[in-house]
């Protein structure tokens, strides 16, 4: 009976000692899958942070690029208007000269024949009373 007992202790106490090592093995792939989750969240993590940084950087950039063009324009835009303007006052300037030059020539030629006409008149006069 003694080695029957002896027989069930080796028996348990292999059991026991399996028992343990299966249950380090199981701890240890656990860890090992718990920290293969832990990367994979943290590089999922790493590529959105990543990601979100990489869209503040193209929209900071279009954001400069529409302010530089926005700019460009309105100069562009402030010139074309300003050369616009300098050629309408050129332009009425000149027409106001041509008018006042063709007022001015009007005004002699009516003088002139006015002086000719009266003066036409009155030798026509003179000559009626003898002269």
């Amino acid at each position: 009976m003694a080695r029957i007992q002896g027989t069930r202790r080796k028996a348990m106490t292999a059991v026991a000692v399996a028992g343990s090592g299966f249950a380090v093995a199981l701890g240890i792939a656990t860890a090992g899958a718990g920290v293969a989750a832990a990367d994979s969240q943290q590089n999922i993590i790493t590529q959105l942070g990543n990601g979100a940084t990489n869209l503040q950087n193209q929209l900071g950039t279009a954001g400069t690029n529409l302010q530089n063009q926005l700019g460009t324009g309105g100069t562009n835009l402030q010139n074309q208007v300003g050369t616009a303007g300098t050629n309408v006052q050129n332009r009425l300037g000149t027409a106001g000269t041509n008018l006042q030059n063709q007022v001015g020539t009007a005004g002699t030629n009516v003088q002139k024949r006015t002086g000719a006409a009266v003066s036409g008149v009155a030798k026509a006069i003179g000559k009626a009373f003898g002269g």
